[in-house]
């Protein structure tokens, strides 16, 4: 789309005159209303983009002018980031300017994940007063994402009324997560779903008044609601999008296929963008307790503050949310859709002879390989909040047990994808609080029943748990041959012990690889630990392994 130009030419409000030096006595008073003059013009920039040209150009503009003019960040109003946020579940909408298809859920993304990229790489700046005023830009972002995210809080008051729902009269239909979808054809629909799908946007939406910096109080954005007004919680989201992930492990038919993955992206990247506030709420938040995610956390519980949980209820919590990180399709926990949009078809396709290599022909768990990087990362921005919170050494290690055995029930393709995310973000600071190193001895536990090592003890015995790993994987090797040699001489009828075997030999093979890579990120072997996995050798398909070359790798990298 080519940017039209605007009416009047909106420029940007001058920025501080640096060279001169702040009162430091009035330092922060002098800042708040700095910025507050500095973006009141600025919103008035981004007020007039939107009312004479595009949406899609305010994004474009946006993005670009992010960092323009630091030490200031031009951010946009609450207004705006509430558009933004919504947008991320507009894939394909009609522009009634063009008369063409827009994805505007792919620049929305970007942007947002463009804010979050300020946080982790801070600007620094030699100029004393440059660095006050960047600081008190950036502390003023975080408030508004604070703001933005507000919603996802549960109510103090369980009772309160909730907000009045406005029905759209003209909805795609919504396709529901059960059985009948496997036999759902979207053709039939299609010219319908379409129509009501490229929404124009609402008329009010275009009445801006560029005095007062306000935009109109709309119900919808391009024919969605806004977030905050579809009224979920925050594990509804989650679910639902596991829930459908995992749907893409048992749907044959093309149409239904497509919707699917098309619904699951876009929830997907959401919940992402959820996960990188989580985090940064973790470093900036003066009281965790009130955080987004312990809030949900407690609110499973019923409970509304963390101070009067007893041990009990906390642990109740924990395993609740273990299993909405499980969430499958057929779990018990499966909800309806979120919005209208999902679950259809944005736009026919045009299928090529050859049909996609459908998730479902890869015999897994049914929990939706794709979304285990999602769900371990999930999984371990929790466990950084517990080790922040009074809990129980008993509560953890029972957390720890149950998402074992969850992870446990994953073939080797699926717990290779659960353990490398979390392996790239690994703090080496802190090897023996790291959730998934404890995990995998849990799993090591329930693999073999001889196996006795604690991460405790690998951590301070090396020679014992490099001995432990020679006799476990010395017996997995012995059960997978033997299971090869009753295939053979039944003529190869015997597949379900064989492949028994082979996980399982895998599986140990995929957890020792975590655990070294853990394990020798903060400590340098010596000739005789080496020489004990050198002797450690097996064969899994038609690869030899050696953990010895193993180890010498992890170090070389």
């Amino acid at each position: 789309m080519t940017t039209g130009l605007l009416p009047s030419s909106p420029t940007f409000p001058e920025t501080h005159d640096s060279s001169s030096s702040l009162d430091t006595g009035s330092t922060s008073s002098y800042l708040h209303n700095d910025c507050l003059k500095y973006h009141s013009s600025l919103d008035t920039v981004h007020a007039k983009i939107y009312r004479y040209n595009s949406f899609p150009e305010l994004i474009q503009h946006l993005k670009i002018t992010l960092r323009i003019n630091l030490p200031r960040i031009d951010y946009p109003s609450n207004e705006i980031l509430l558009m933004i946020l919504s947008g991320t579940q507009l894939n394909h909408i009609e522009e009634k300017s063009s008369n063409g298809l827009l994805n505007l859920s792919v620049p929305c993304i970007e942007y947002l994940n463009q804010m979050f990229d300020i946080f982790e790489n801070p600007s620094i700046f030699n100029d004393a007063d440059q660095q006050r005023i960047y600081d008190e830009e950036v502390l003023n972002l975080y408030r508004k994402l604070v703001t933005l995210f507000s919603f996802l809080k549960p109510p103090i008051d369980s009772r309160r009324s909730k907000r009045k729902k406005n029905i759209l009269n003209n909805t795609p239909q919504v396709l529901s997560l059960d059985d009948s979808l496997l036999d759902y054809s979207m053709e039939e629909n299609m010219n319908t779903l379409e129509h009501e799908l490229r929404n124009d946007k609402m008329q009010s939406l275009f009445e801006i008044s560029t005095t007062s910096d306000k935009f109109n109080n709309a119900d919808t954005f391009f024919g969605i609601k806004y977030l905050p007004e579809v009224e979920r919680n925050l594990w509804n989201y989650f679910i639902f999008a596991f829930s459908t992930v995992s749907k893409l492990t048992e749907i044959e038919r093309v149409d239904s296929y497509e919707s699917y993955t098309e619904t699951w992206v876009r929830w997907r990247e959401f919940l992402n963008i959820i996960l990188r506030f989580m985090e940064l709420e973790l470093k900036k938040s003066a009281d965790i307790t009130n955080s987004l995610l312990v809030l949900n956390l407690i609110n499973i519980s019923g409970c509304t503050d963390f101070s009067e949980m007893e041990q009990d209820q906390i642990l109740d919590s924990l395993l609740t949310f273990c299993d909405y990180v499980f969430t499958k399709s057929r779990s018990s926990c499966s909800i309806s859709s979120i919005i209208p949009l999902d679950l259809t078809l944005s736009q026919k396709y045009n299928f090529s002879n050859n049909p996609p290599m459908f998730e479902y022909k890869f015999q897994g768990s049914g929990i939706g390989l794709d979304s285990l990087p999602t769900r371990s990362r999930l999984l371990r921005i929790c466990w950084k909040y517990l080790s922040y919170l009074p809990i129980d050494g008993t509560v953890k290690s029972k957390i720890c047990g149950k998402v074992a055995r969850k992870s446990f029930r994953l073939n080797p393709r699926e717990l290779l994808a659960f353990f490398s995310d979390s392996y790239f973000t690994l703090d080496t600071k802190l090897v023996d609080n790291d959730f998934f190193f404890i995990v995998s001895f849990h799993v090591m536990r329930l693999i073999s029943r001889s196996w006795s090592i604690t991460p405790e003890v690998c951590l301070r015995d090396y020679k014992a748990y490099f001995g432990q790993l020679k006799i476990l994987f010395k017996s997995a090797q012995s059960n997978s041959d033997q299971a090869l040699k009753a295939k053979l001489v039944k003529g190869g009828e015997d597949f379900s012990s064989l492949n028994s075997s082979n996980e399982i030999l895998e599986k140990c093979y995929i957890l020792a690889r975590y655990q070294l890579k853990v394990l020798l990120q903060s400590i340098k072997l010596e000739d005789g630990e080496m020489q004990i996995l050198d002797e450690i050798s097996f064969t899994v398909g038609s690869t030899n392994i050696f953990l010895g070359e193993l180890a010498r790798r992890i170090y070389s990298n």
